[in-house]
């Protein structure tokens, strides 16, 4: 059924709540991948497969590559019949860290900046 979100693993849904989709959040930093996890960090853990990690990734890069954005975050989920998609895109600075480790994120940001590298 297309245009419906895949389910997160372990994070069905509850009867006050949205089911949790498979979705993962990206940071980017002047167009370079500076970090990423899943979007809903608690509960039972889930991640990408390398595949699925190239093909989420890939679609964050060129959404940050158009917006243009010095710090941006973009939220991706996989739709159940395998595409991915977009949910929102962010100023970096008014997100959430999601499933990611604030210090690695920002640490990466200074590699970026001192030319040494990103996440």
């Amino acid at each position: 059924m297309p245009g419906v979100e895949a389910p997160a693993p372990g994070r069905g849904g509850a009867p006050d709540r949205i089911p949790s989709s498979f979705e993962f959040r990206t940071f980017w930093w002047n167009g370079e991948l500076v970090g990423w996890g899943p979007y809903w960090w608690q509960g039972t853990p889930y991640t990408l497969t390398p595949e699925a990690q190239r093909e989420a990734l890939g679609l964050g890069r060129e959404v940050a590559r158009r917006q243009d954005v010095p710090f941006l975050v973009v939220d991706v989920a996989q739709e159940v019949s395998g595409r991915w998609i977009v949910i929102e895109c962010n100023d970096g600075q008014e997100s959430g860290y999601a499933g990611i480790s604030p210090f690695a994120l920002w640490r990466a940001i200074l590699d970026v900046e001192r030319g040494t590298g990103a996440a």
